[in-house]
């Protein structure tokens, strides 16, 4: 009914419902607020707003059902221009969808990750987990998550995310449910690329998180293409010649970009707001969404298990990790301290960079700020990432 050429209509609709309900100073603006607000965070049809009239349950009924059409919702409150930004920890949904008891390593960064995410999506979301760190999570026959989970192999994320949409799709559910593939970086940047690429080809509707932290940590913390230029690892050893990782970073995200999807981010779990409001931004842009999340890796970067959020935070103060969005082609930059934090005050919080020297040191500071620059001044494709 109002779901295309809705907005000739729109005030013609709210007139006669603002007559309905005047009696009792409801206003139907203020129903579709509600709304929008409830629906925002996947409250049933039935949750009415408390201060709702019971007479006027049925009007409002008929108004939760005409907008469960997540497009029109999205449409209407940038019409009102309602902002739903979390702003505080305080507005962040509290259904917590992971329980405790799950096989990660203590202060796993990824772990914290998943948790936001499923914090920010809601209940209506189904997983999945190609081969990575989260195997052990759920150990058969136990599962940590109380929304639907799937595991496959390293390589077929991408494969994954195209049948469950079109399986979706199928009974009709493929704008009520949101597919998240939550996927490691070894599976993302190496192994998987071919997959995550031609979903995005297929302009599939899914998020996927990149849960980076940097190597193959769950097969012995062996380098991969996200792993940082002169970080050491168990297959790029410290030496007179070789100084850890001899390559640079894939820049993942302008690879995902150039597949002119309608939204790439970074994001970290240090910043949890950044990366929840992220999620439900891309929550409600329909095709692939893309989110690279930093997400430090105990064992494989060498630290103490109570350390790996603050660490994730000063590689973002720092400029080592740069907070971003890409959105339909668009960059912006998310995080702009007046002044960036030494890169060494980074490195060293972690044994994998222990072995660096001052010349070292100073190049990489020196590739850090470049890119830094670059990034101020809106040159996404020009700046080289360290």
């Amino acid at each position: 009914m109002f779901v295309d050429g809705a907005w000739g209509r729109i005030f013609d609709f709210t007139r006669t419902c603002d007559h309905l309900v005047s009696a009792q100073r409801l206003t139907a603006s203020s129903i579709v607020s509600n709304v929008i607000q409830f629906h925002s965070f996947g409250t049933k049809t039935d949750a009415l707003p408390a201060e709702l009239p019971k007479h006027n349950t049925n009007l409002a009924k008929k108004l939760y059902k005409v907008m469960e059409n997540r497009n029109f919702i999205n449409r209407l409150s940038k019409f009102f221009c309602m902002d739903d930004t979390i702003k505080t920890f305080k507005d962040i949904p509290s259904e917590n969808l992971v329980t405790g008891g799950h096989g990660t390593c203590s202060g796993c960064g990824p772990a914290i990750g998943l948790r936001l995410a499923l914090l920010a999506l809601g209940r209506k979301t189904i997983i999945i987990n190609s081969a990575g760190c989260f195997t052990l999570q759920p150990t058969y026959p136990y599962n940590p998550f109380k929304v639907p989970w799937i595991h496959l192999a390293i390589e077929n994320a991408g494969a994954a995310a195209i049948g469950i949409y079109h399986g979706l799709k199928a009974q009709g559910k493929e704008k009520d449910v949101t597919i998240l593939a939550y996927i490691g970086d070894g599976a993302t940047y190496d192994i998987g690329l071919q997959s995550l690429s031609h979903a995005c080809q297929m302009k599939t509707n899914f998020i996927y998180v990149c849960y980076d932290n940097q190597n193959f940590a769950n097969t012995g913390v062996q380098q991969c293409s996200a792993t940082p230029e002169k970080a050491y690892t168990t297959t790029t050893p410290i030496g007179e010649k070789i100084r850890g990782n001899p390559f640079r970073r894939k820049p993942i995200t302008k690879i995902i970009a150039a597949h002119e999807i309608p939204y790439v981010a970074t994001a970290s779990v240090s910043h949890p707001l950044d990366f929840i409001n992220k999620l439900r931004k891309a929550q409600k842009i329909k095709g692939p969404k893309f989110i690279d999340l930093l997400s430090p890796c105990q064992p494989g970067w060498g630290f103490e298990t109570n350390e790996g959020v603050d660490i994730a935070k000063a590689a973002v103060e720092s400029g080592a990790w740069p907070l971003y969005e890409m959105e339909n082609g668009k960059f912006s930059l998310n995080f702009k301290p007046e002044k960036l934090k030494p890169i060494k005050d980074y490195l060293f919080m972690q044994k994998r960079f222990k072995h660096l020297n001052q010349m070292e040191v100073a190049q990489i500071q020196t590739a850090v700020s470049r890119e830094w620059e670059m990034l101020l001044q809106g040159k996404f494709w020009d700046a080289v990432e360290y």
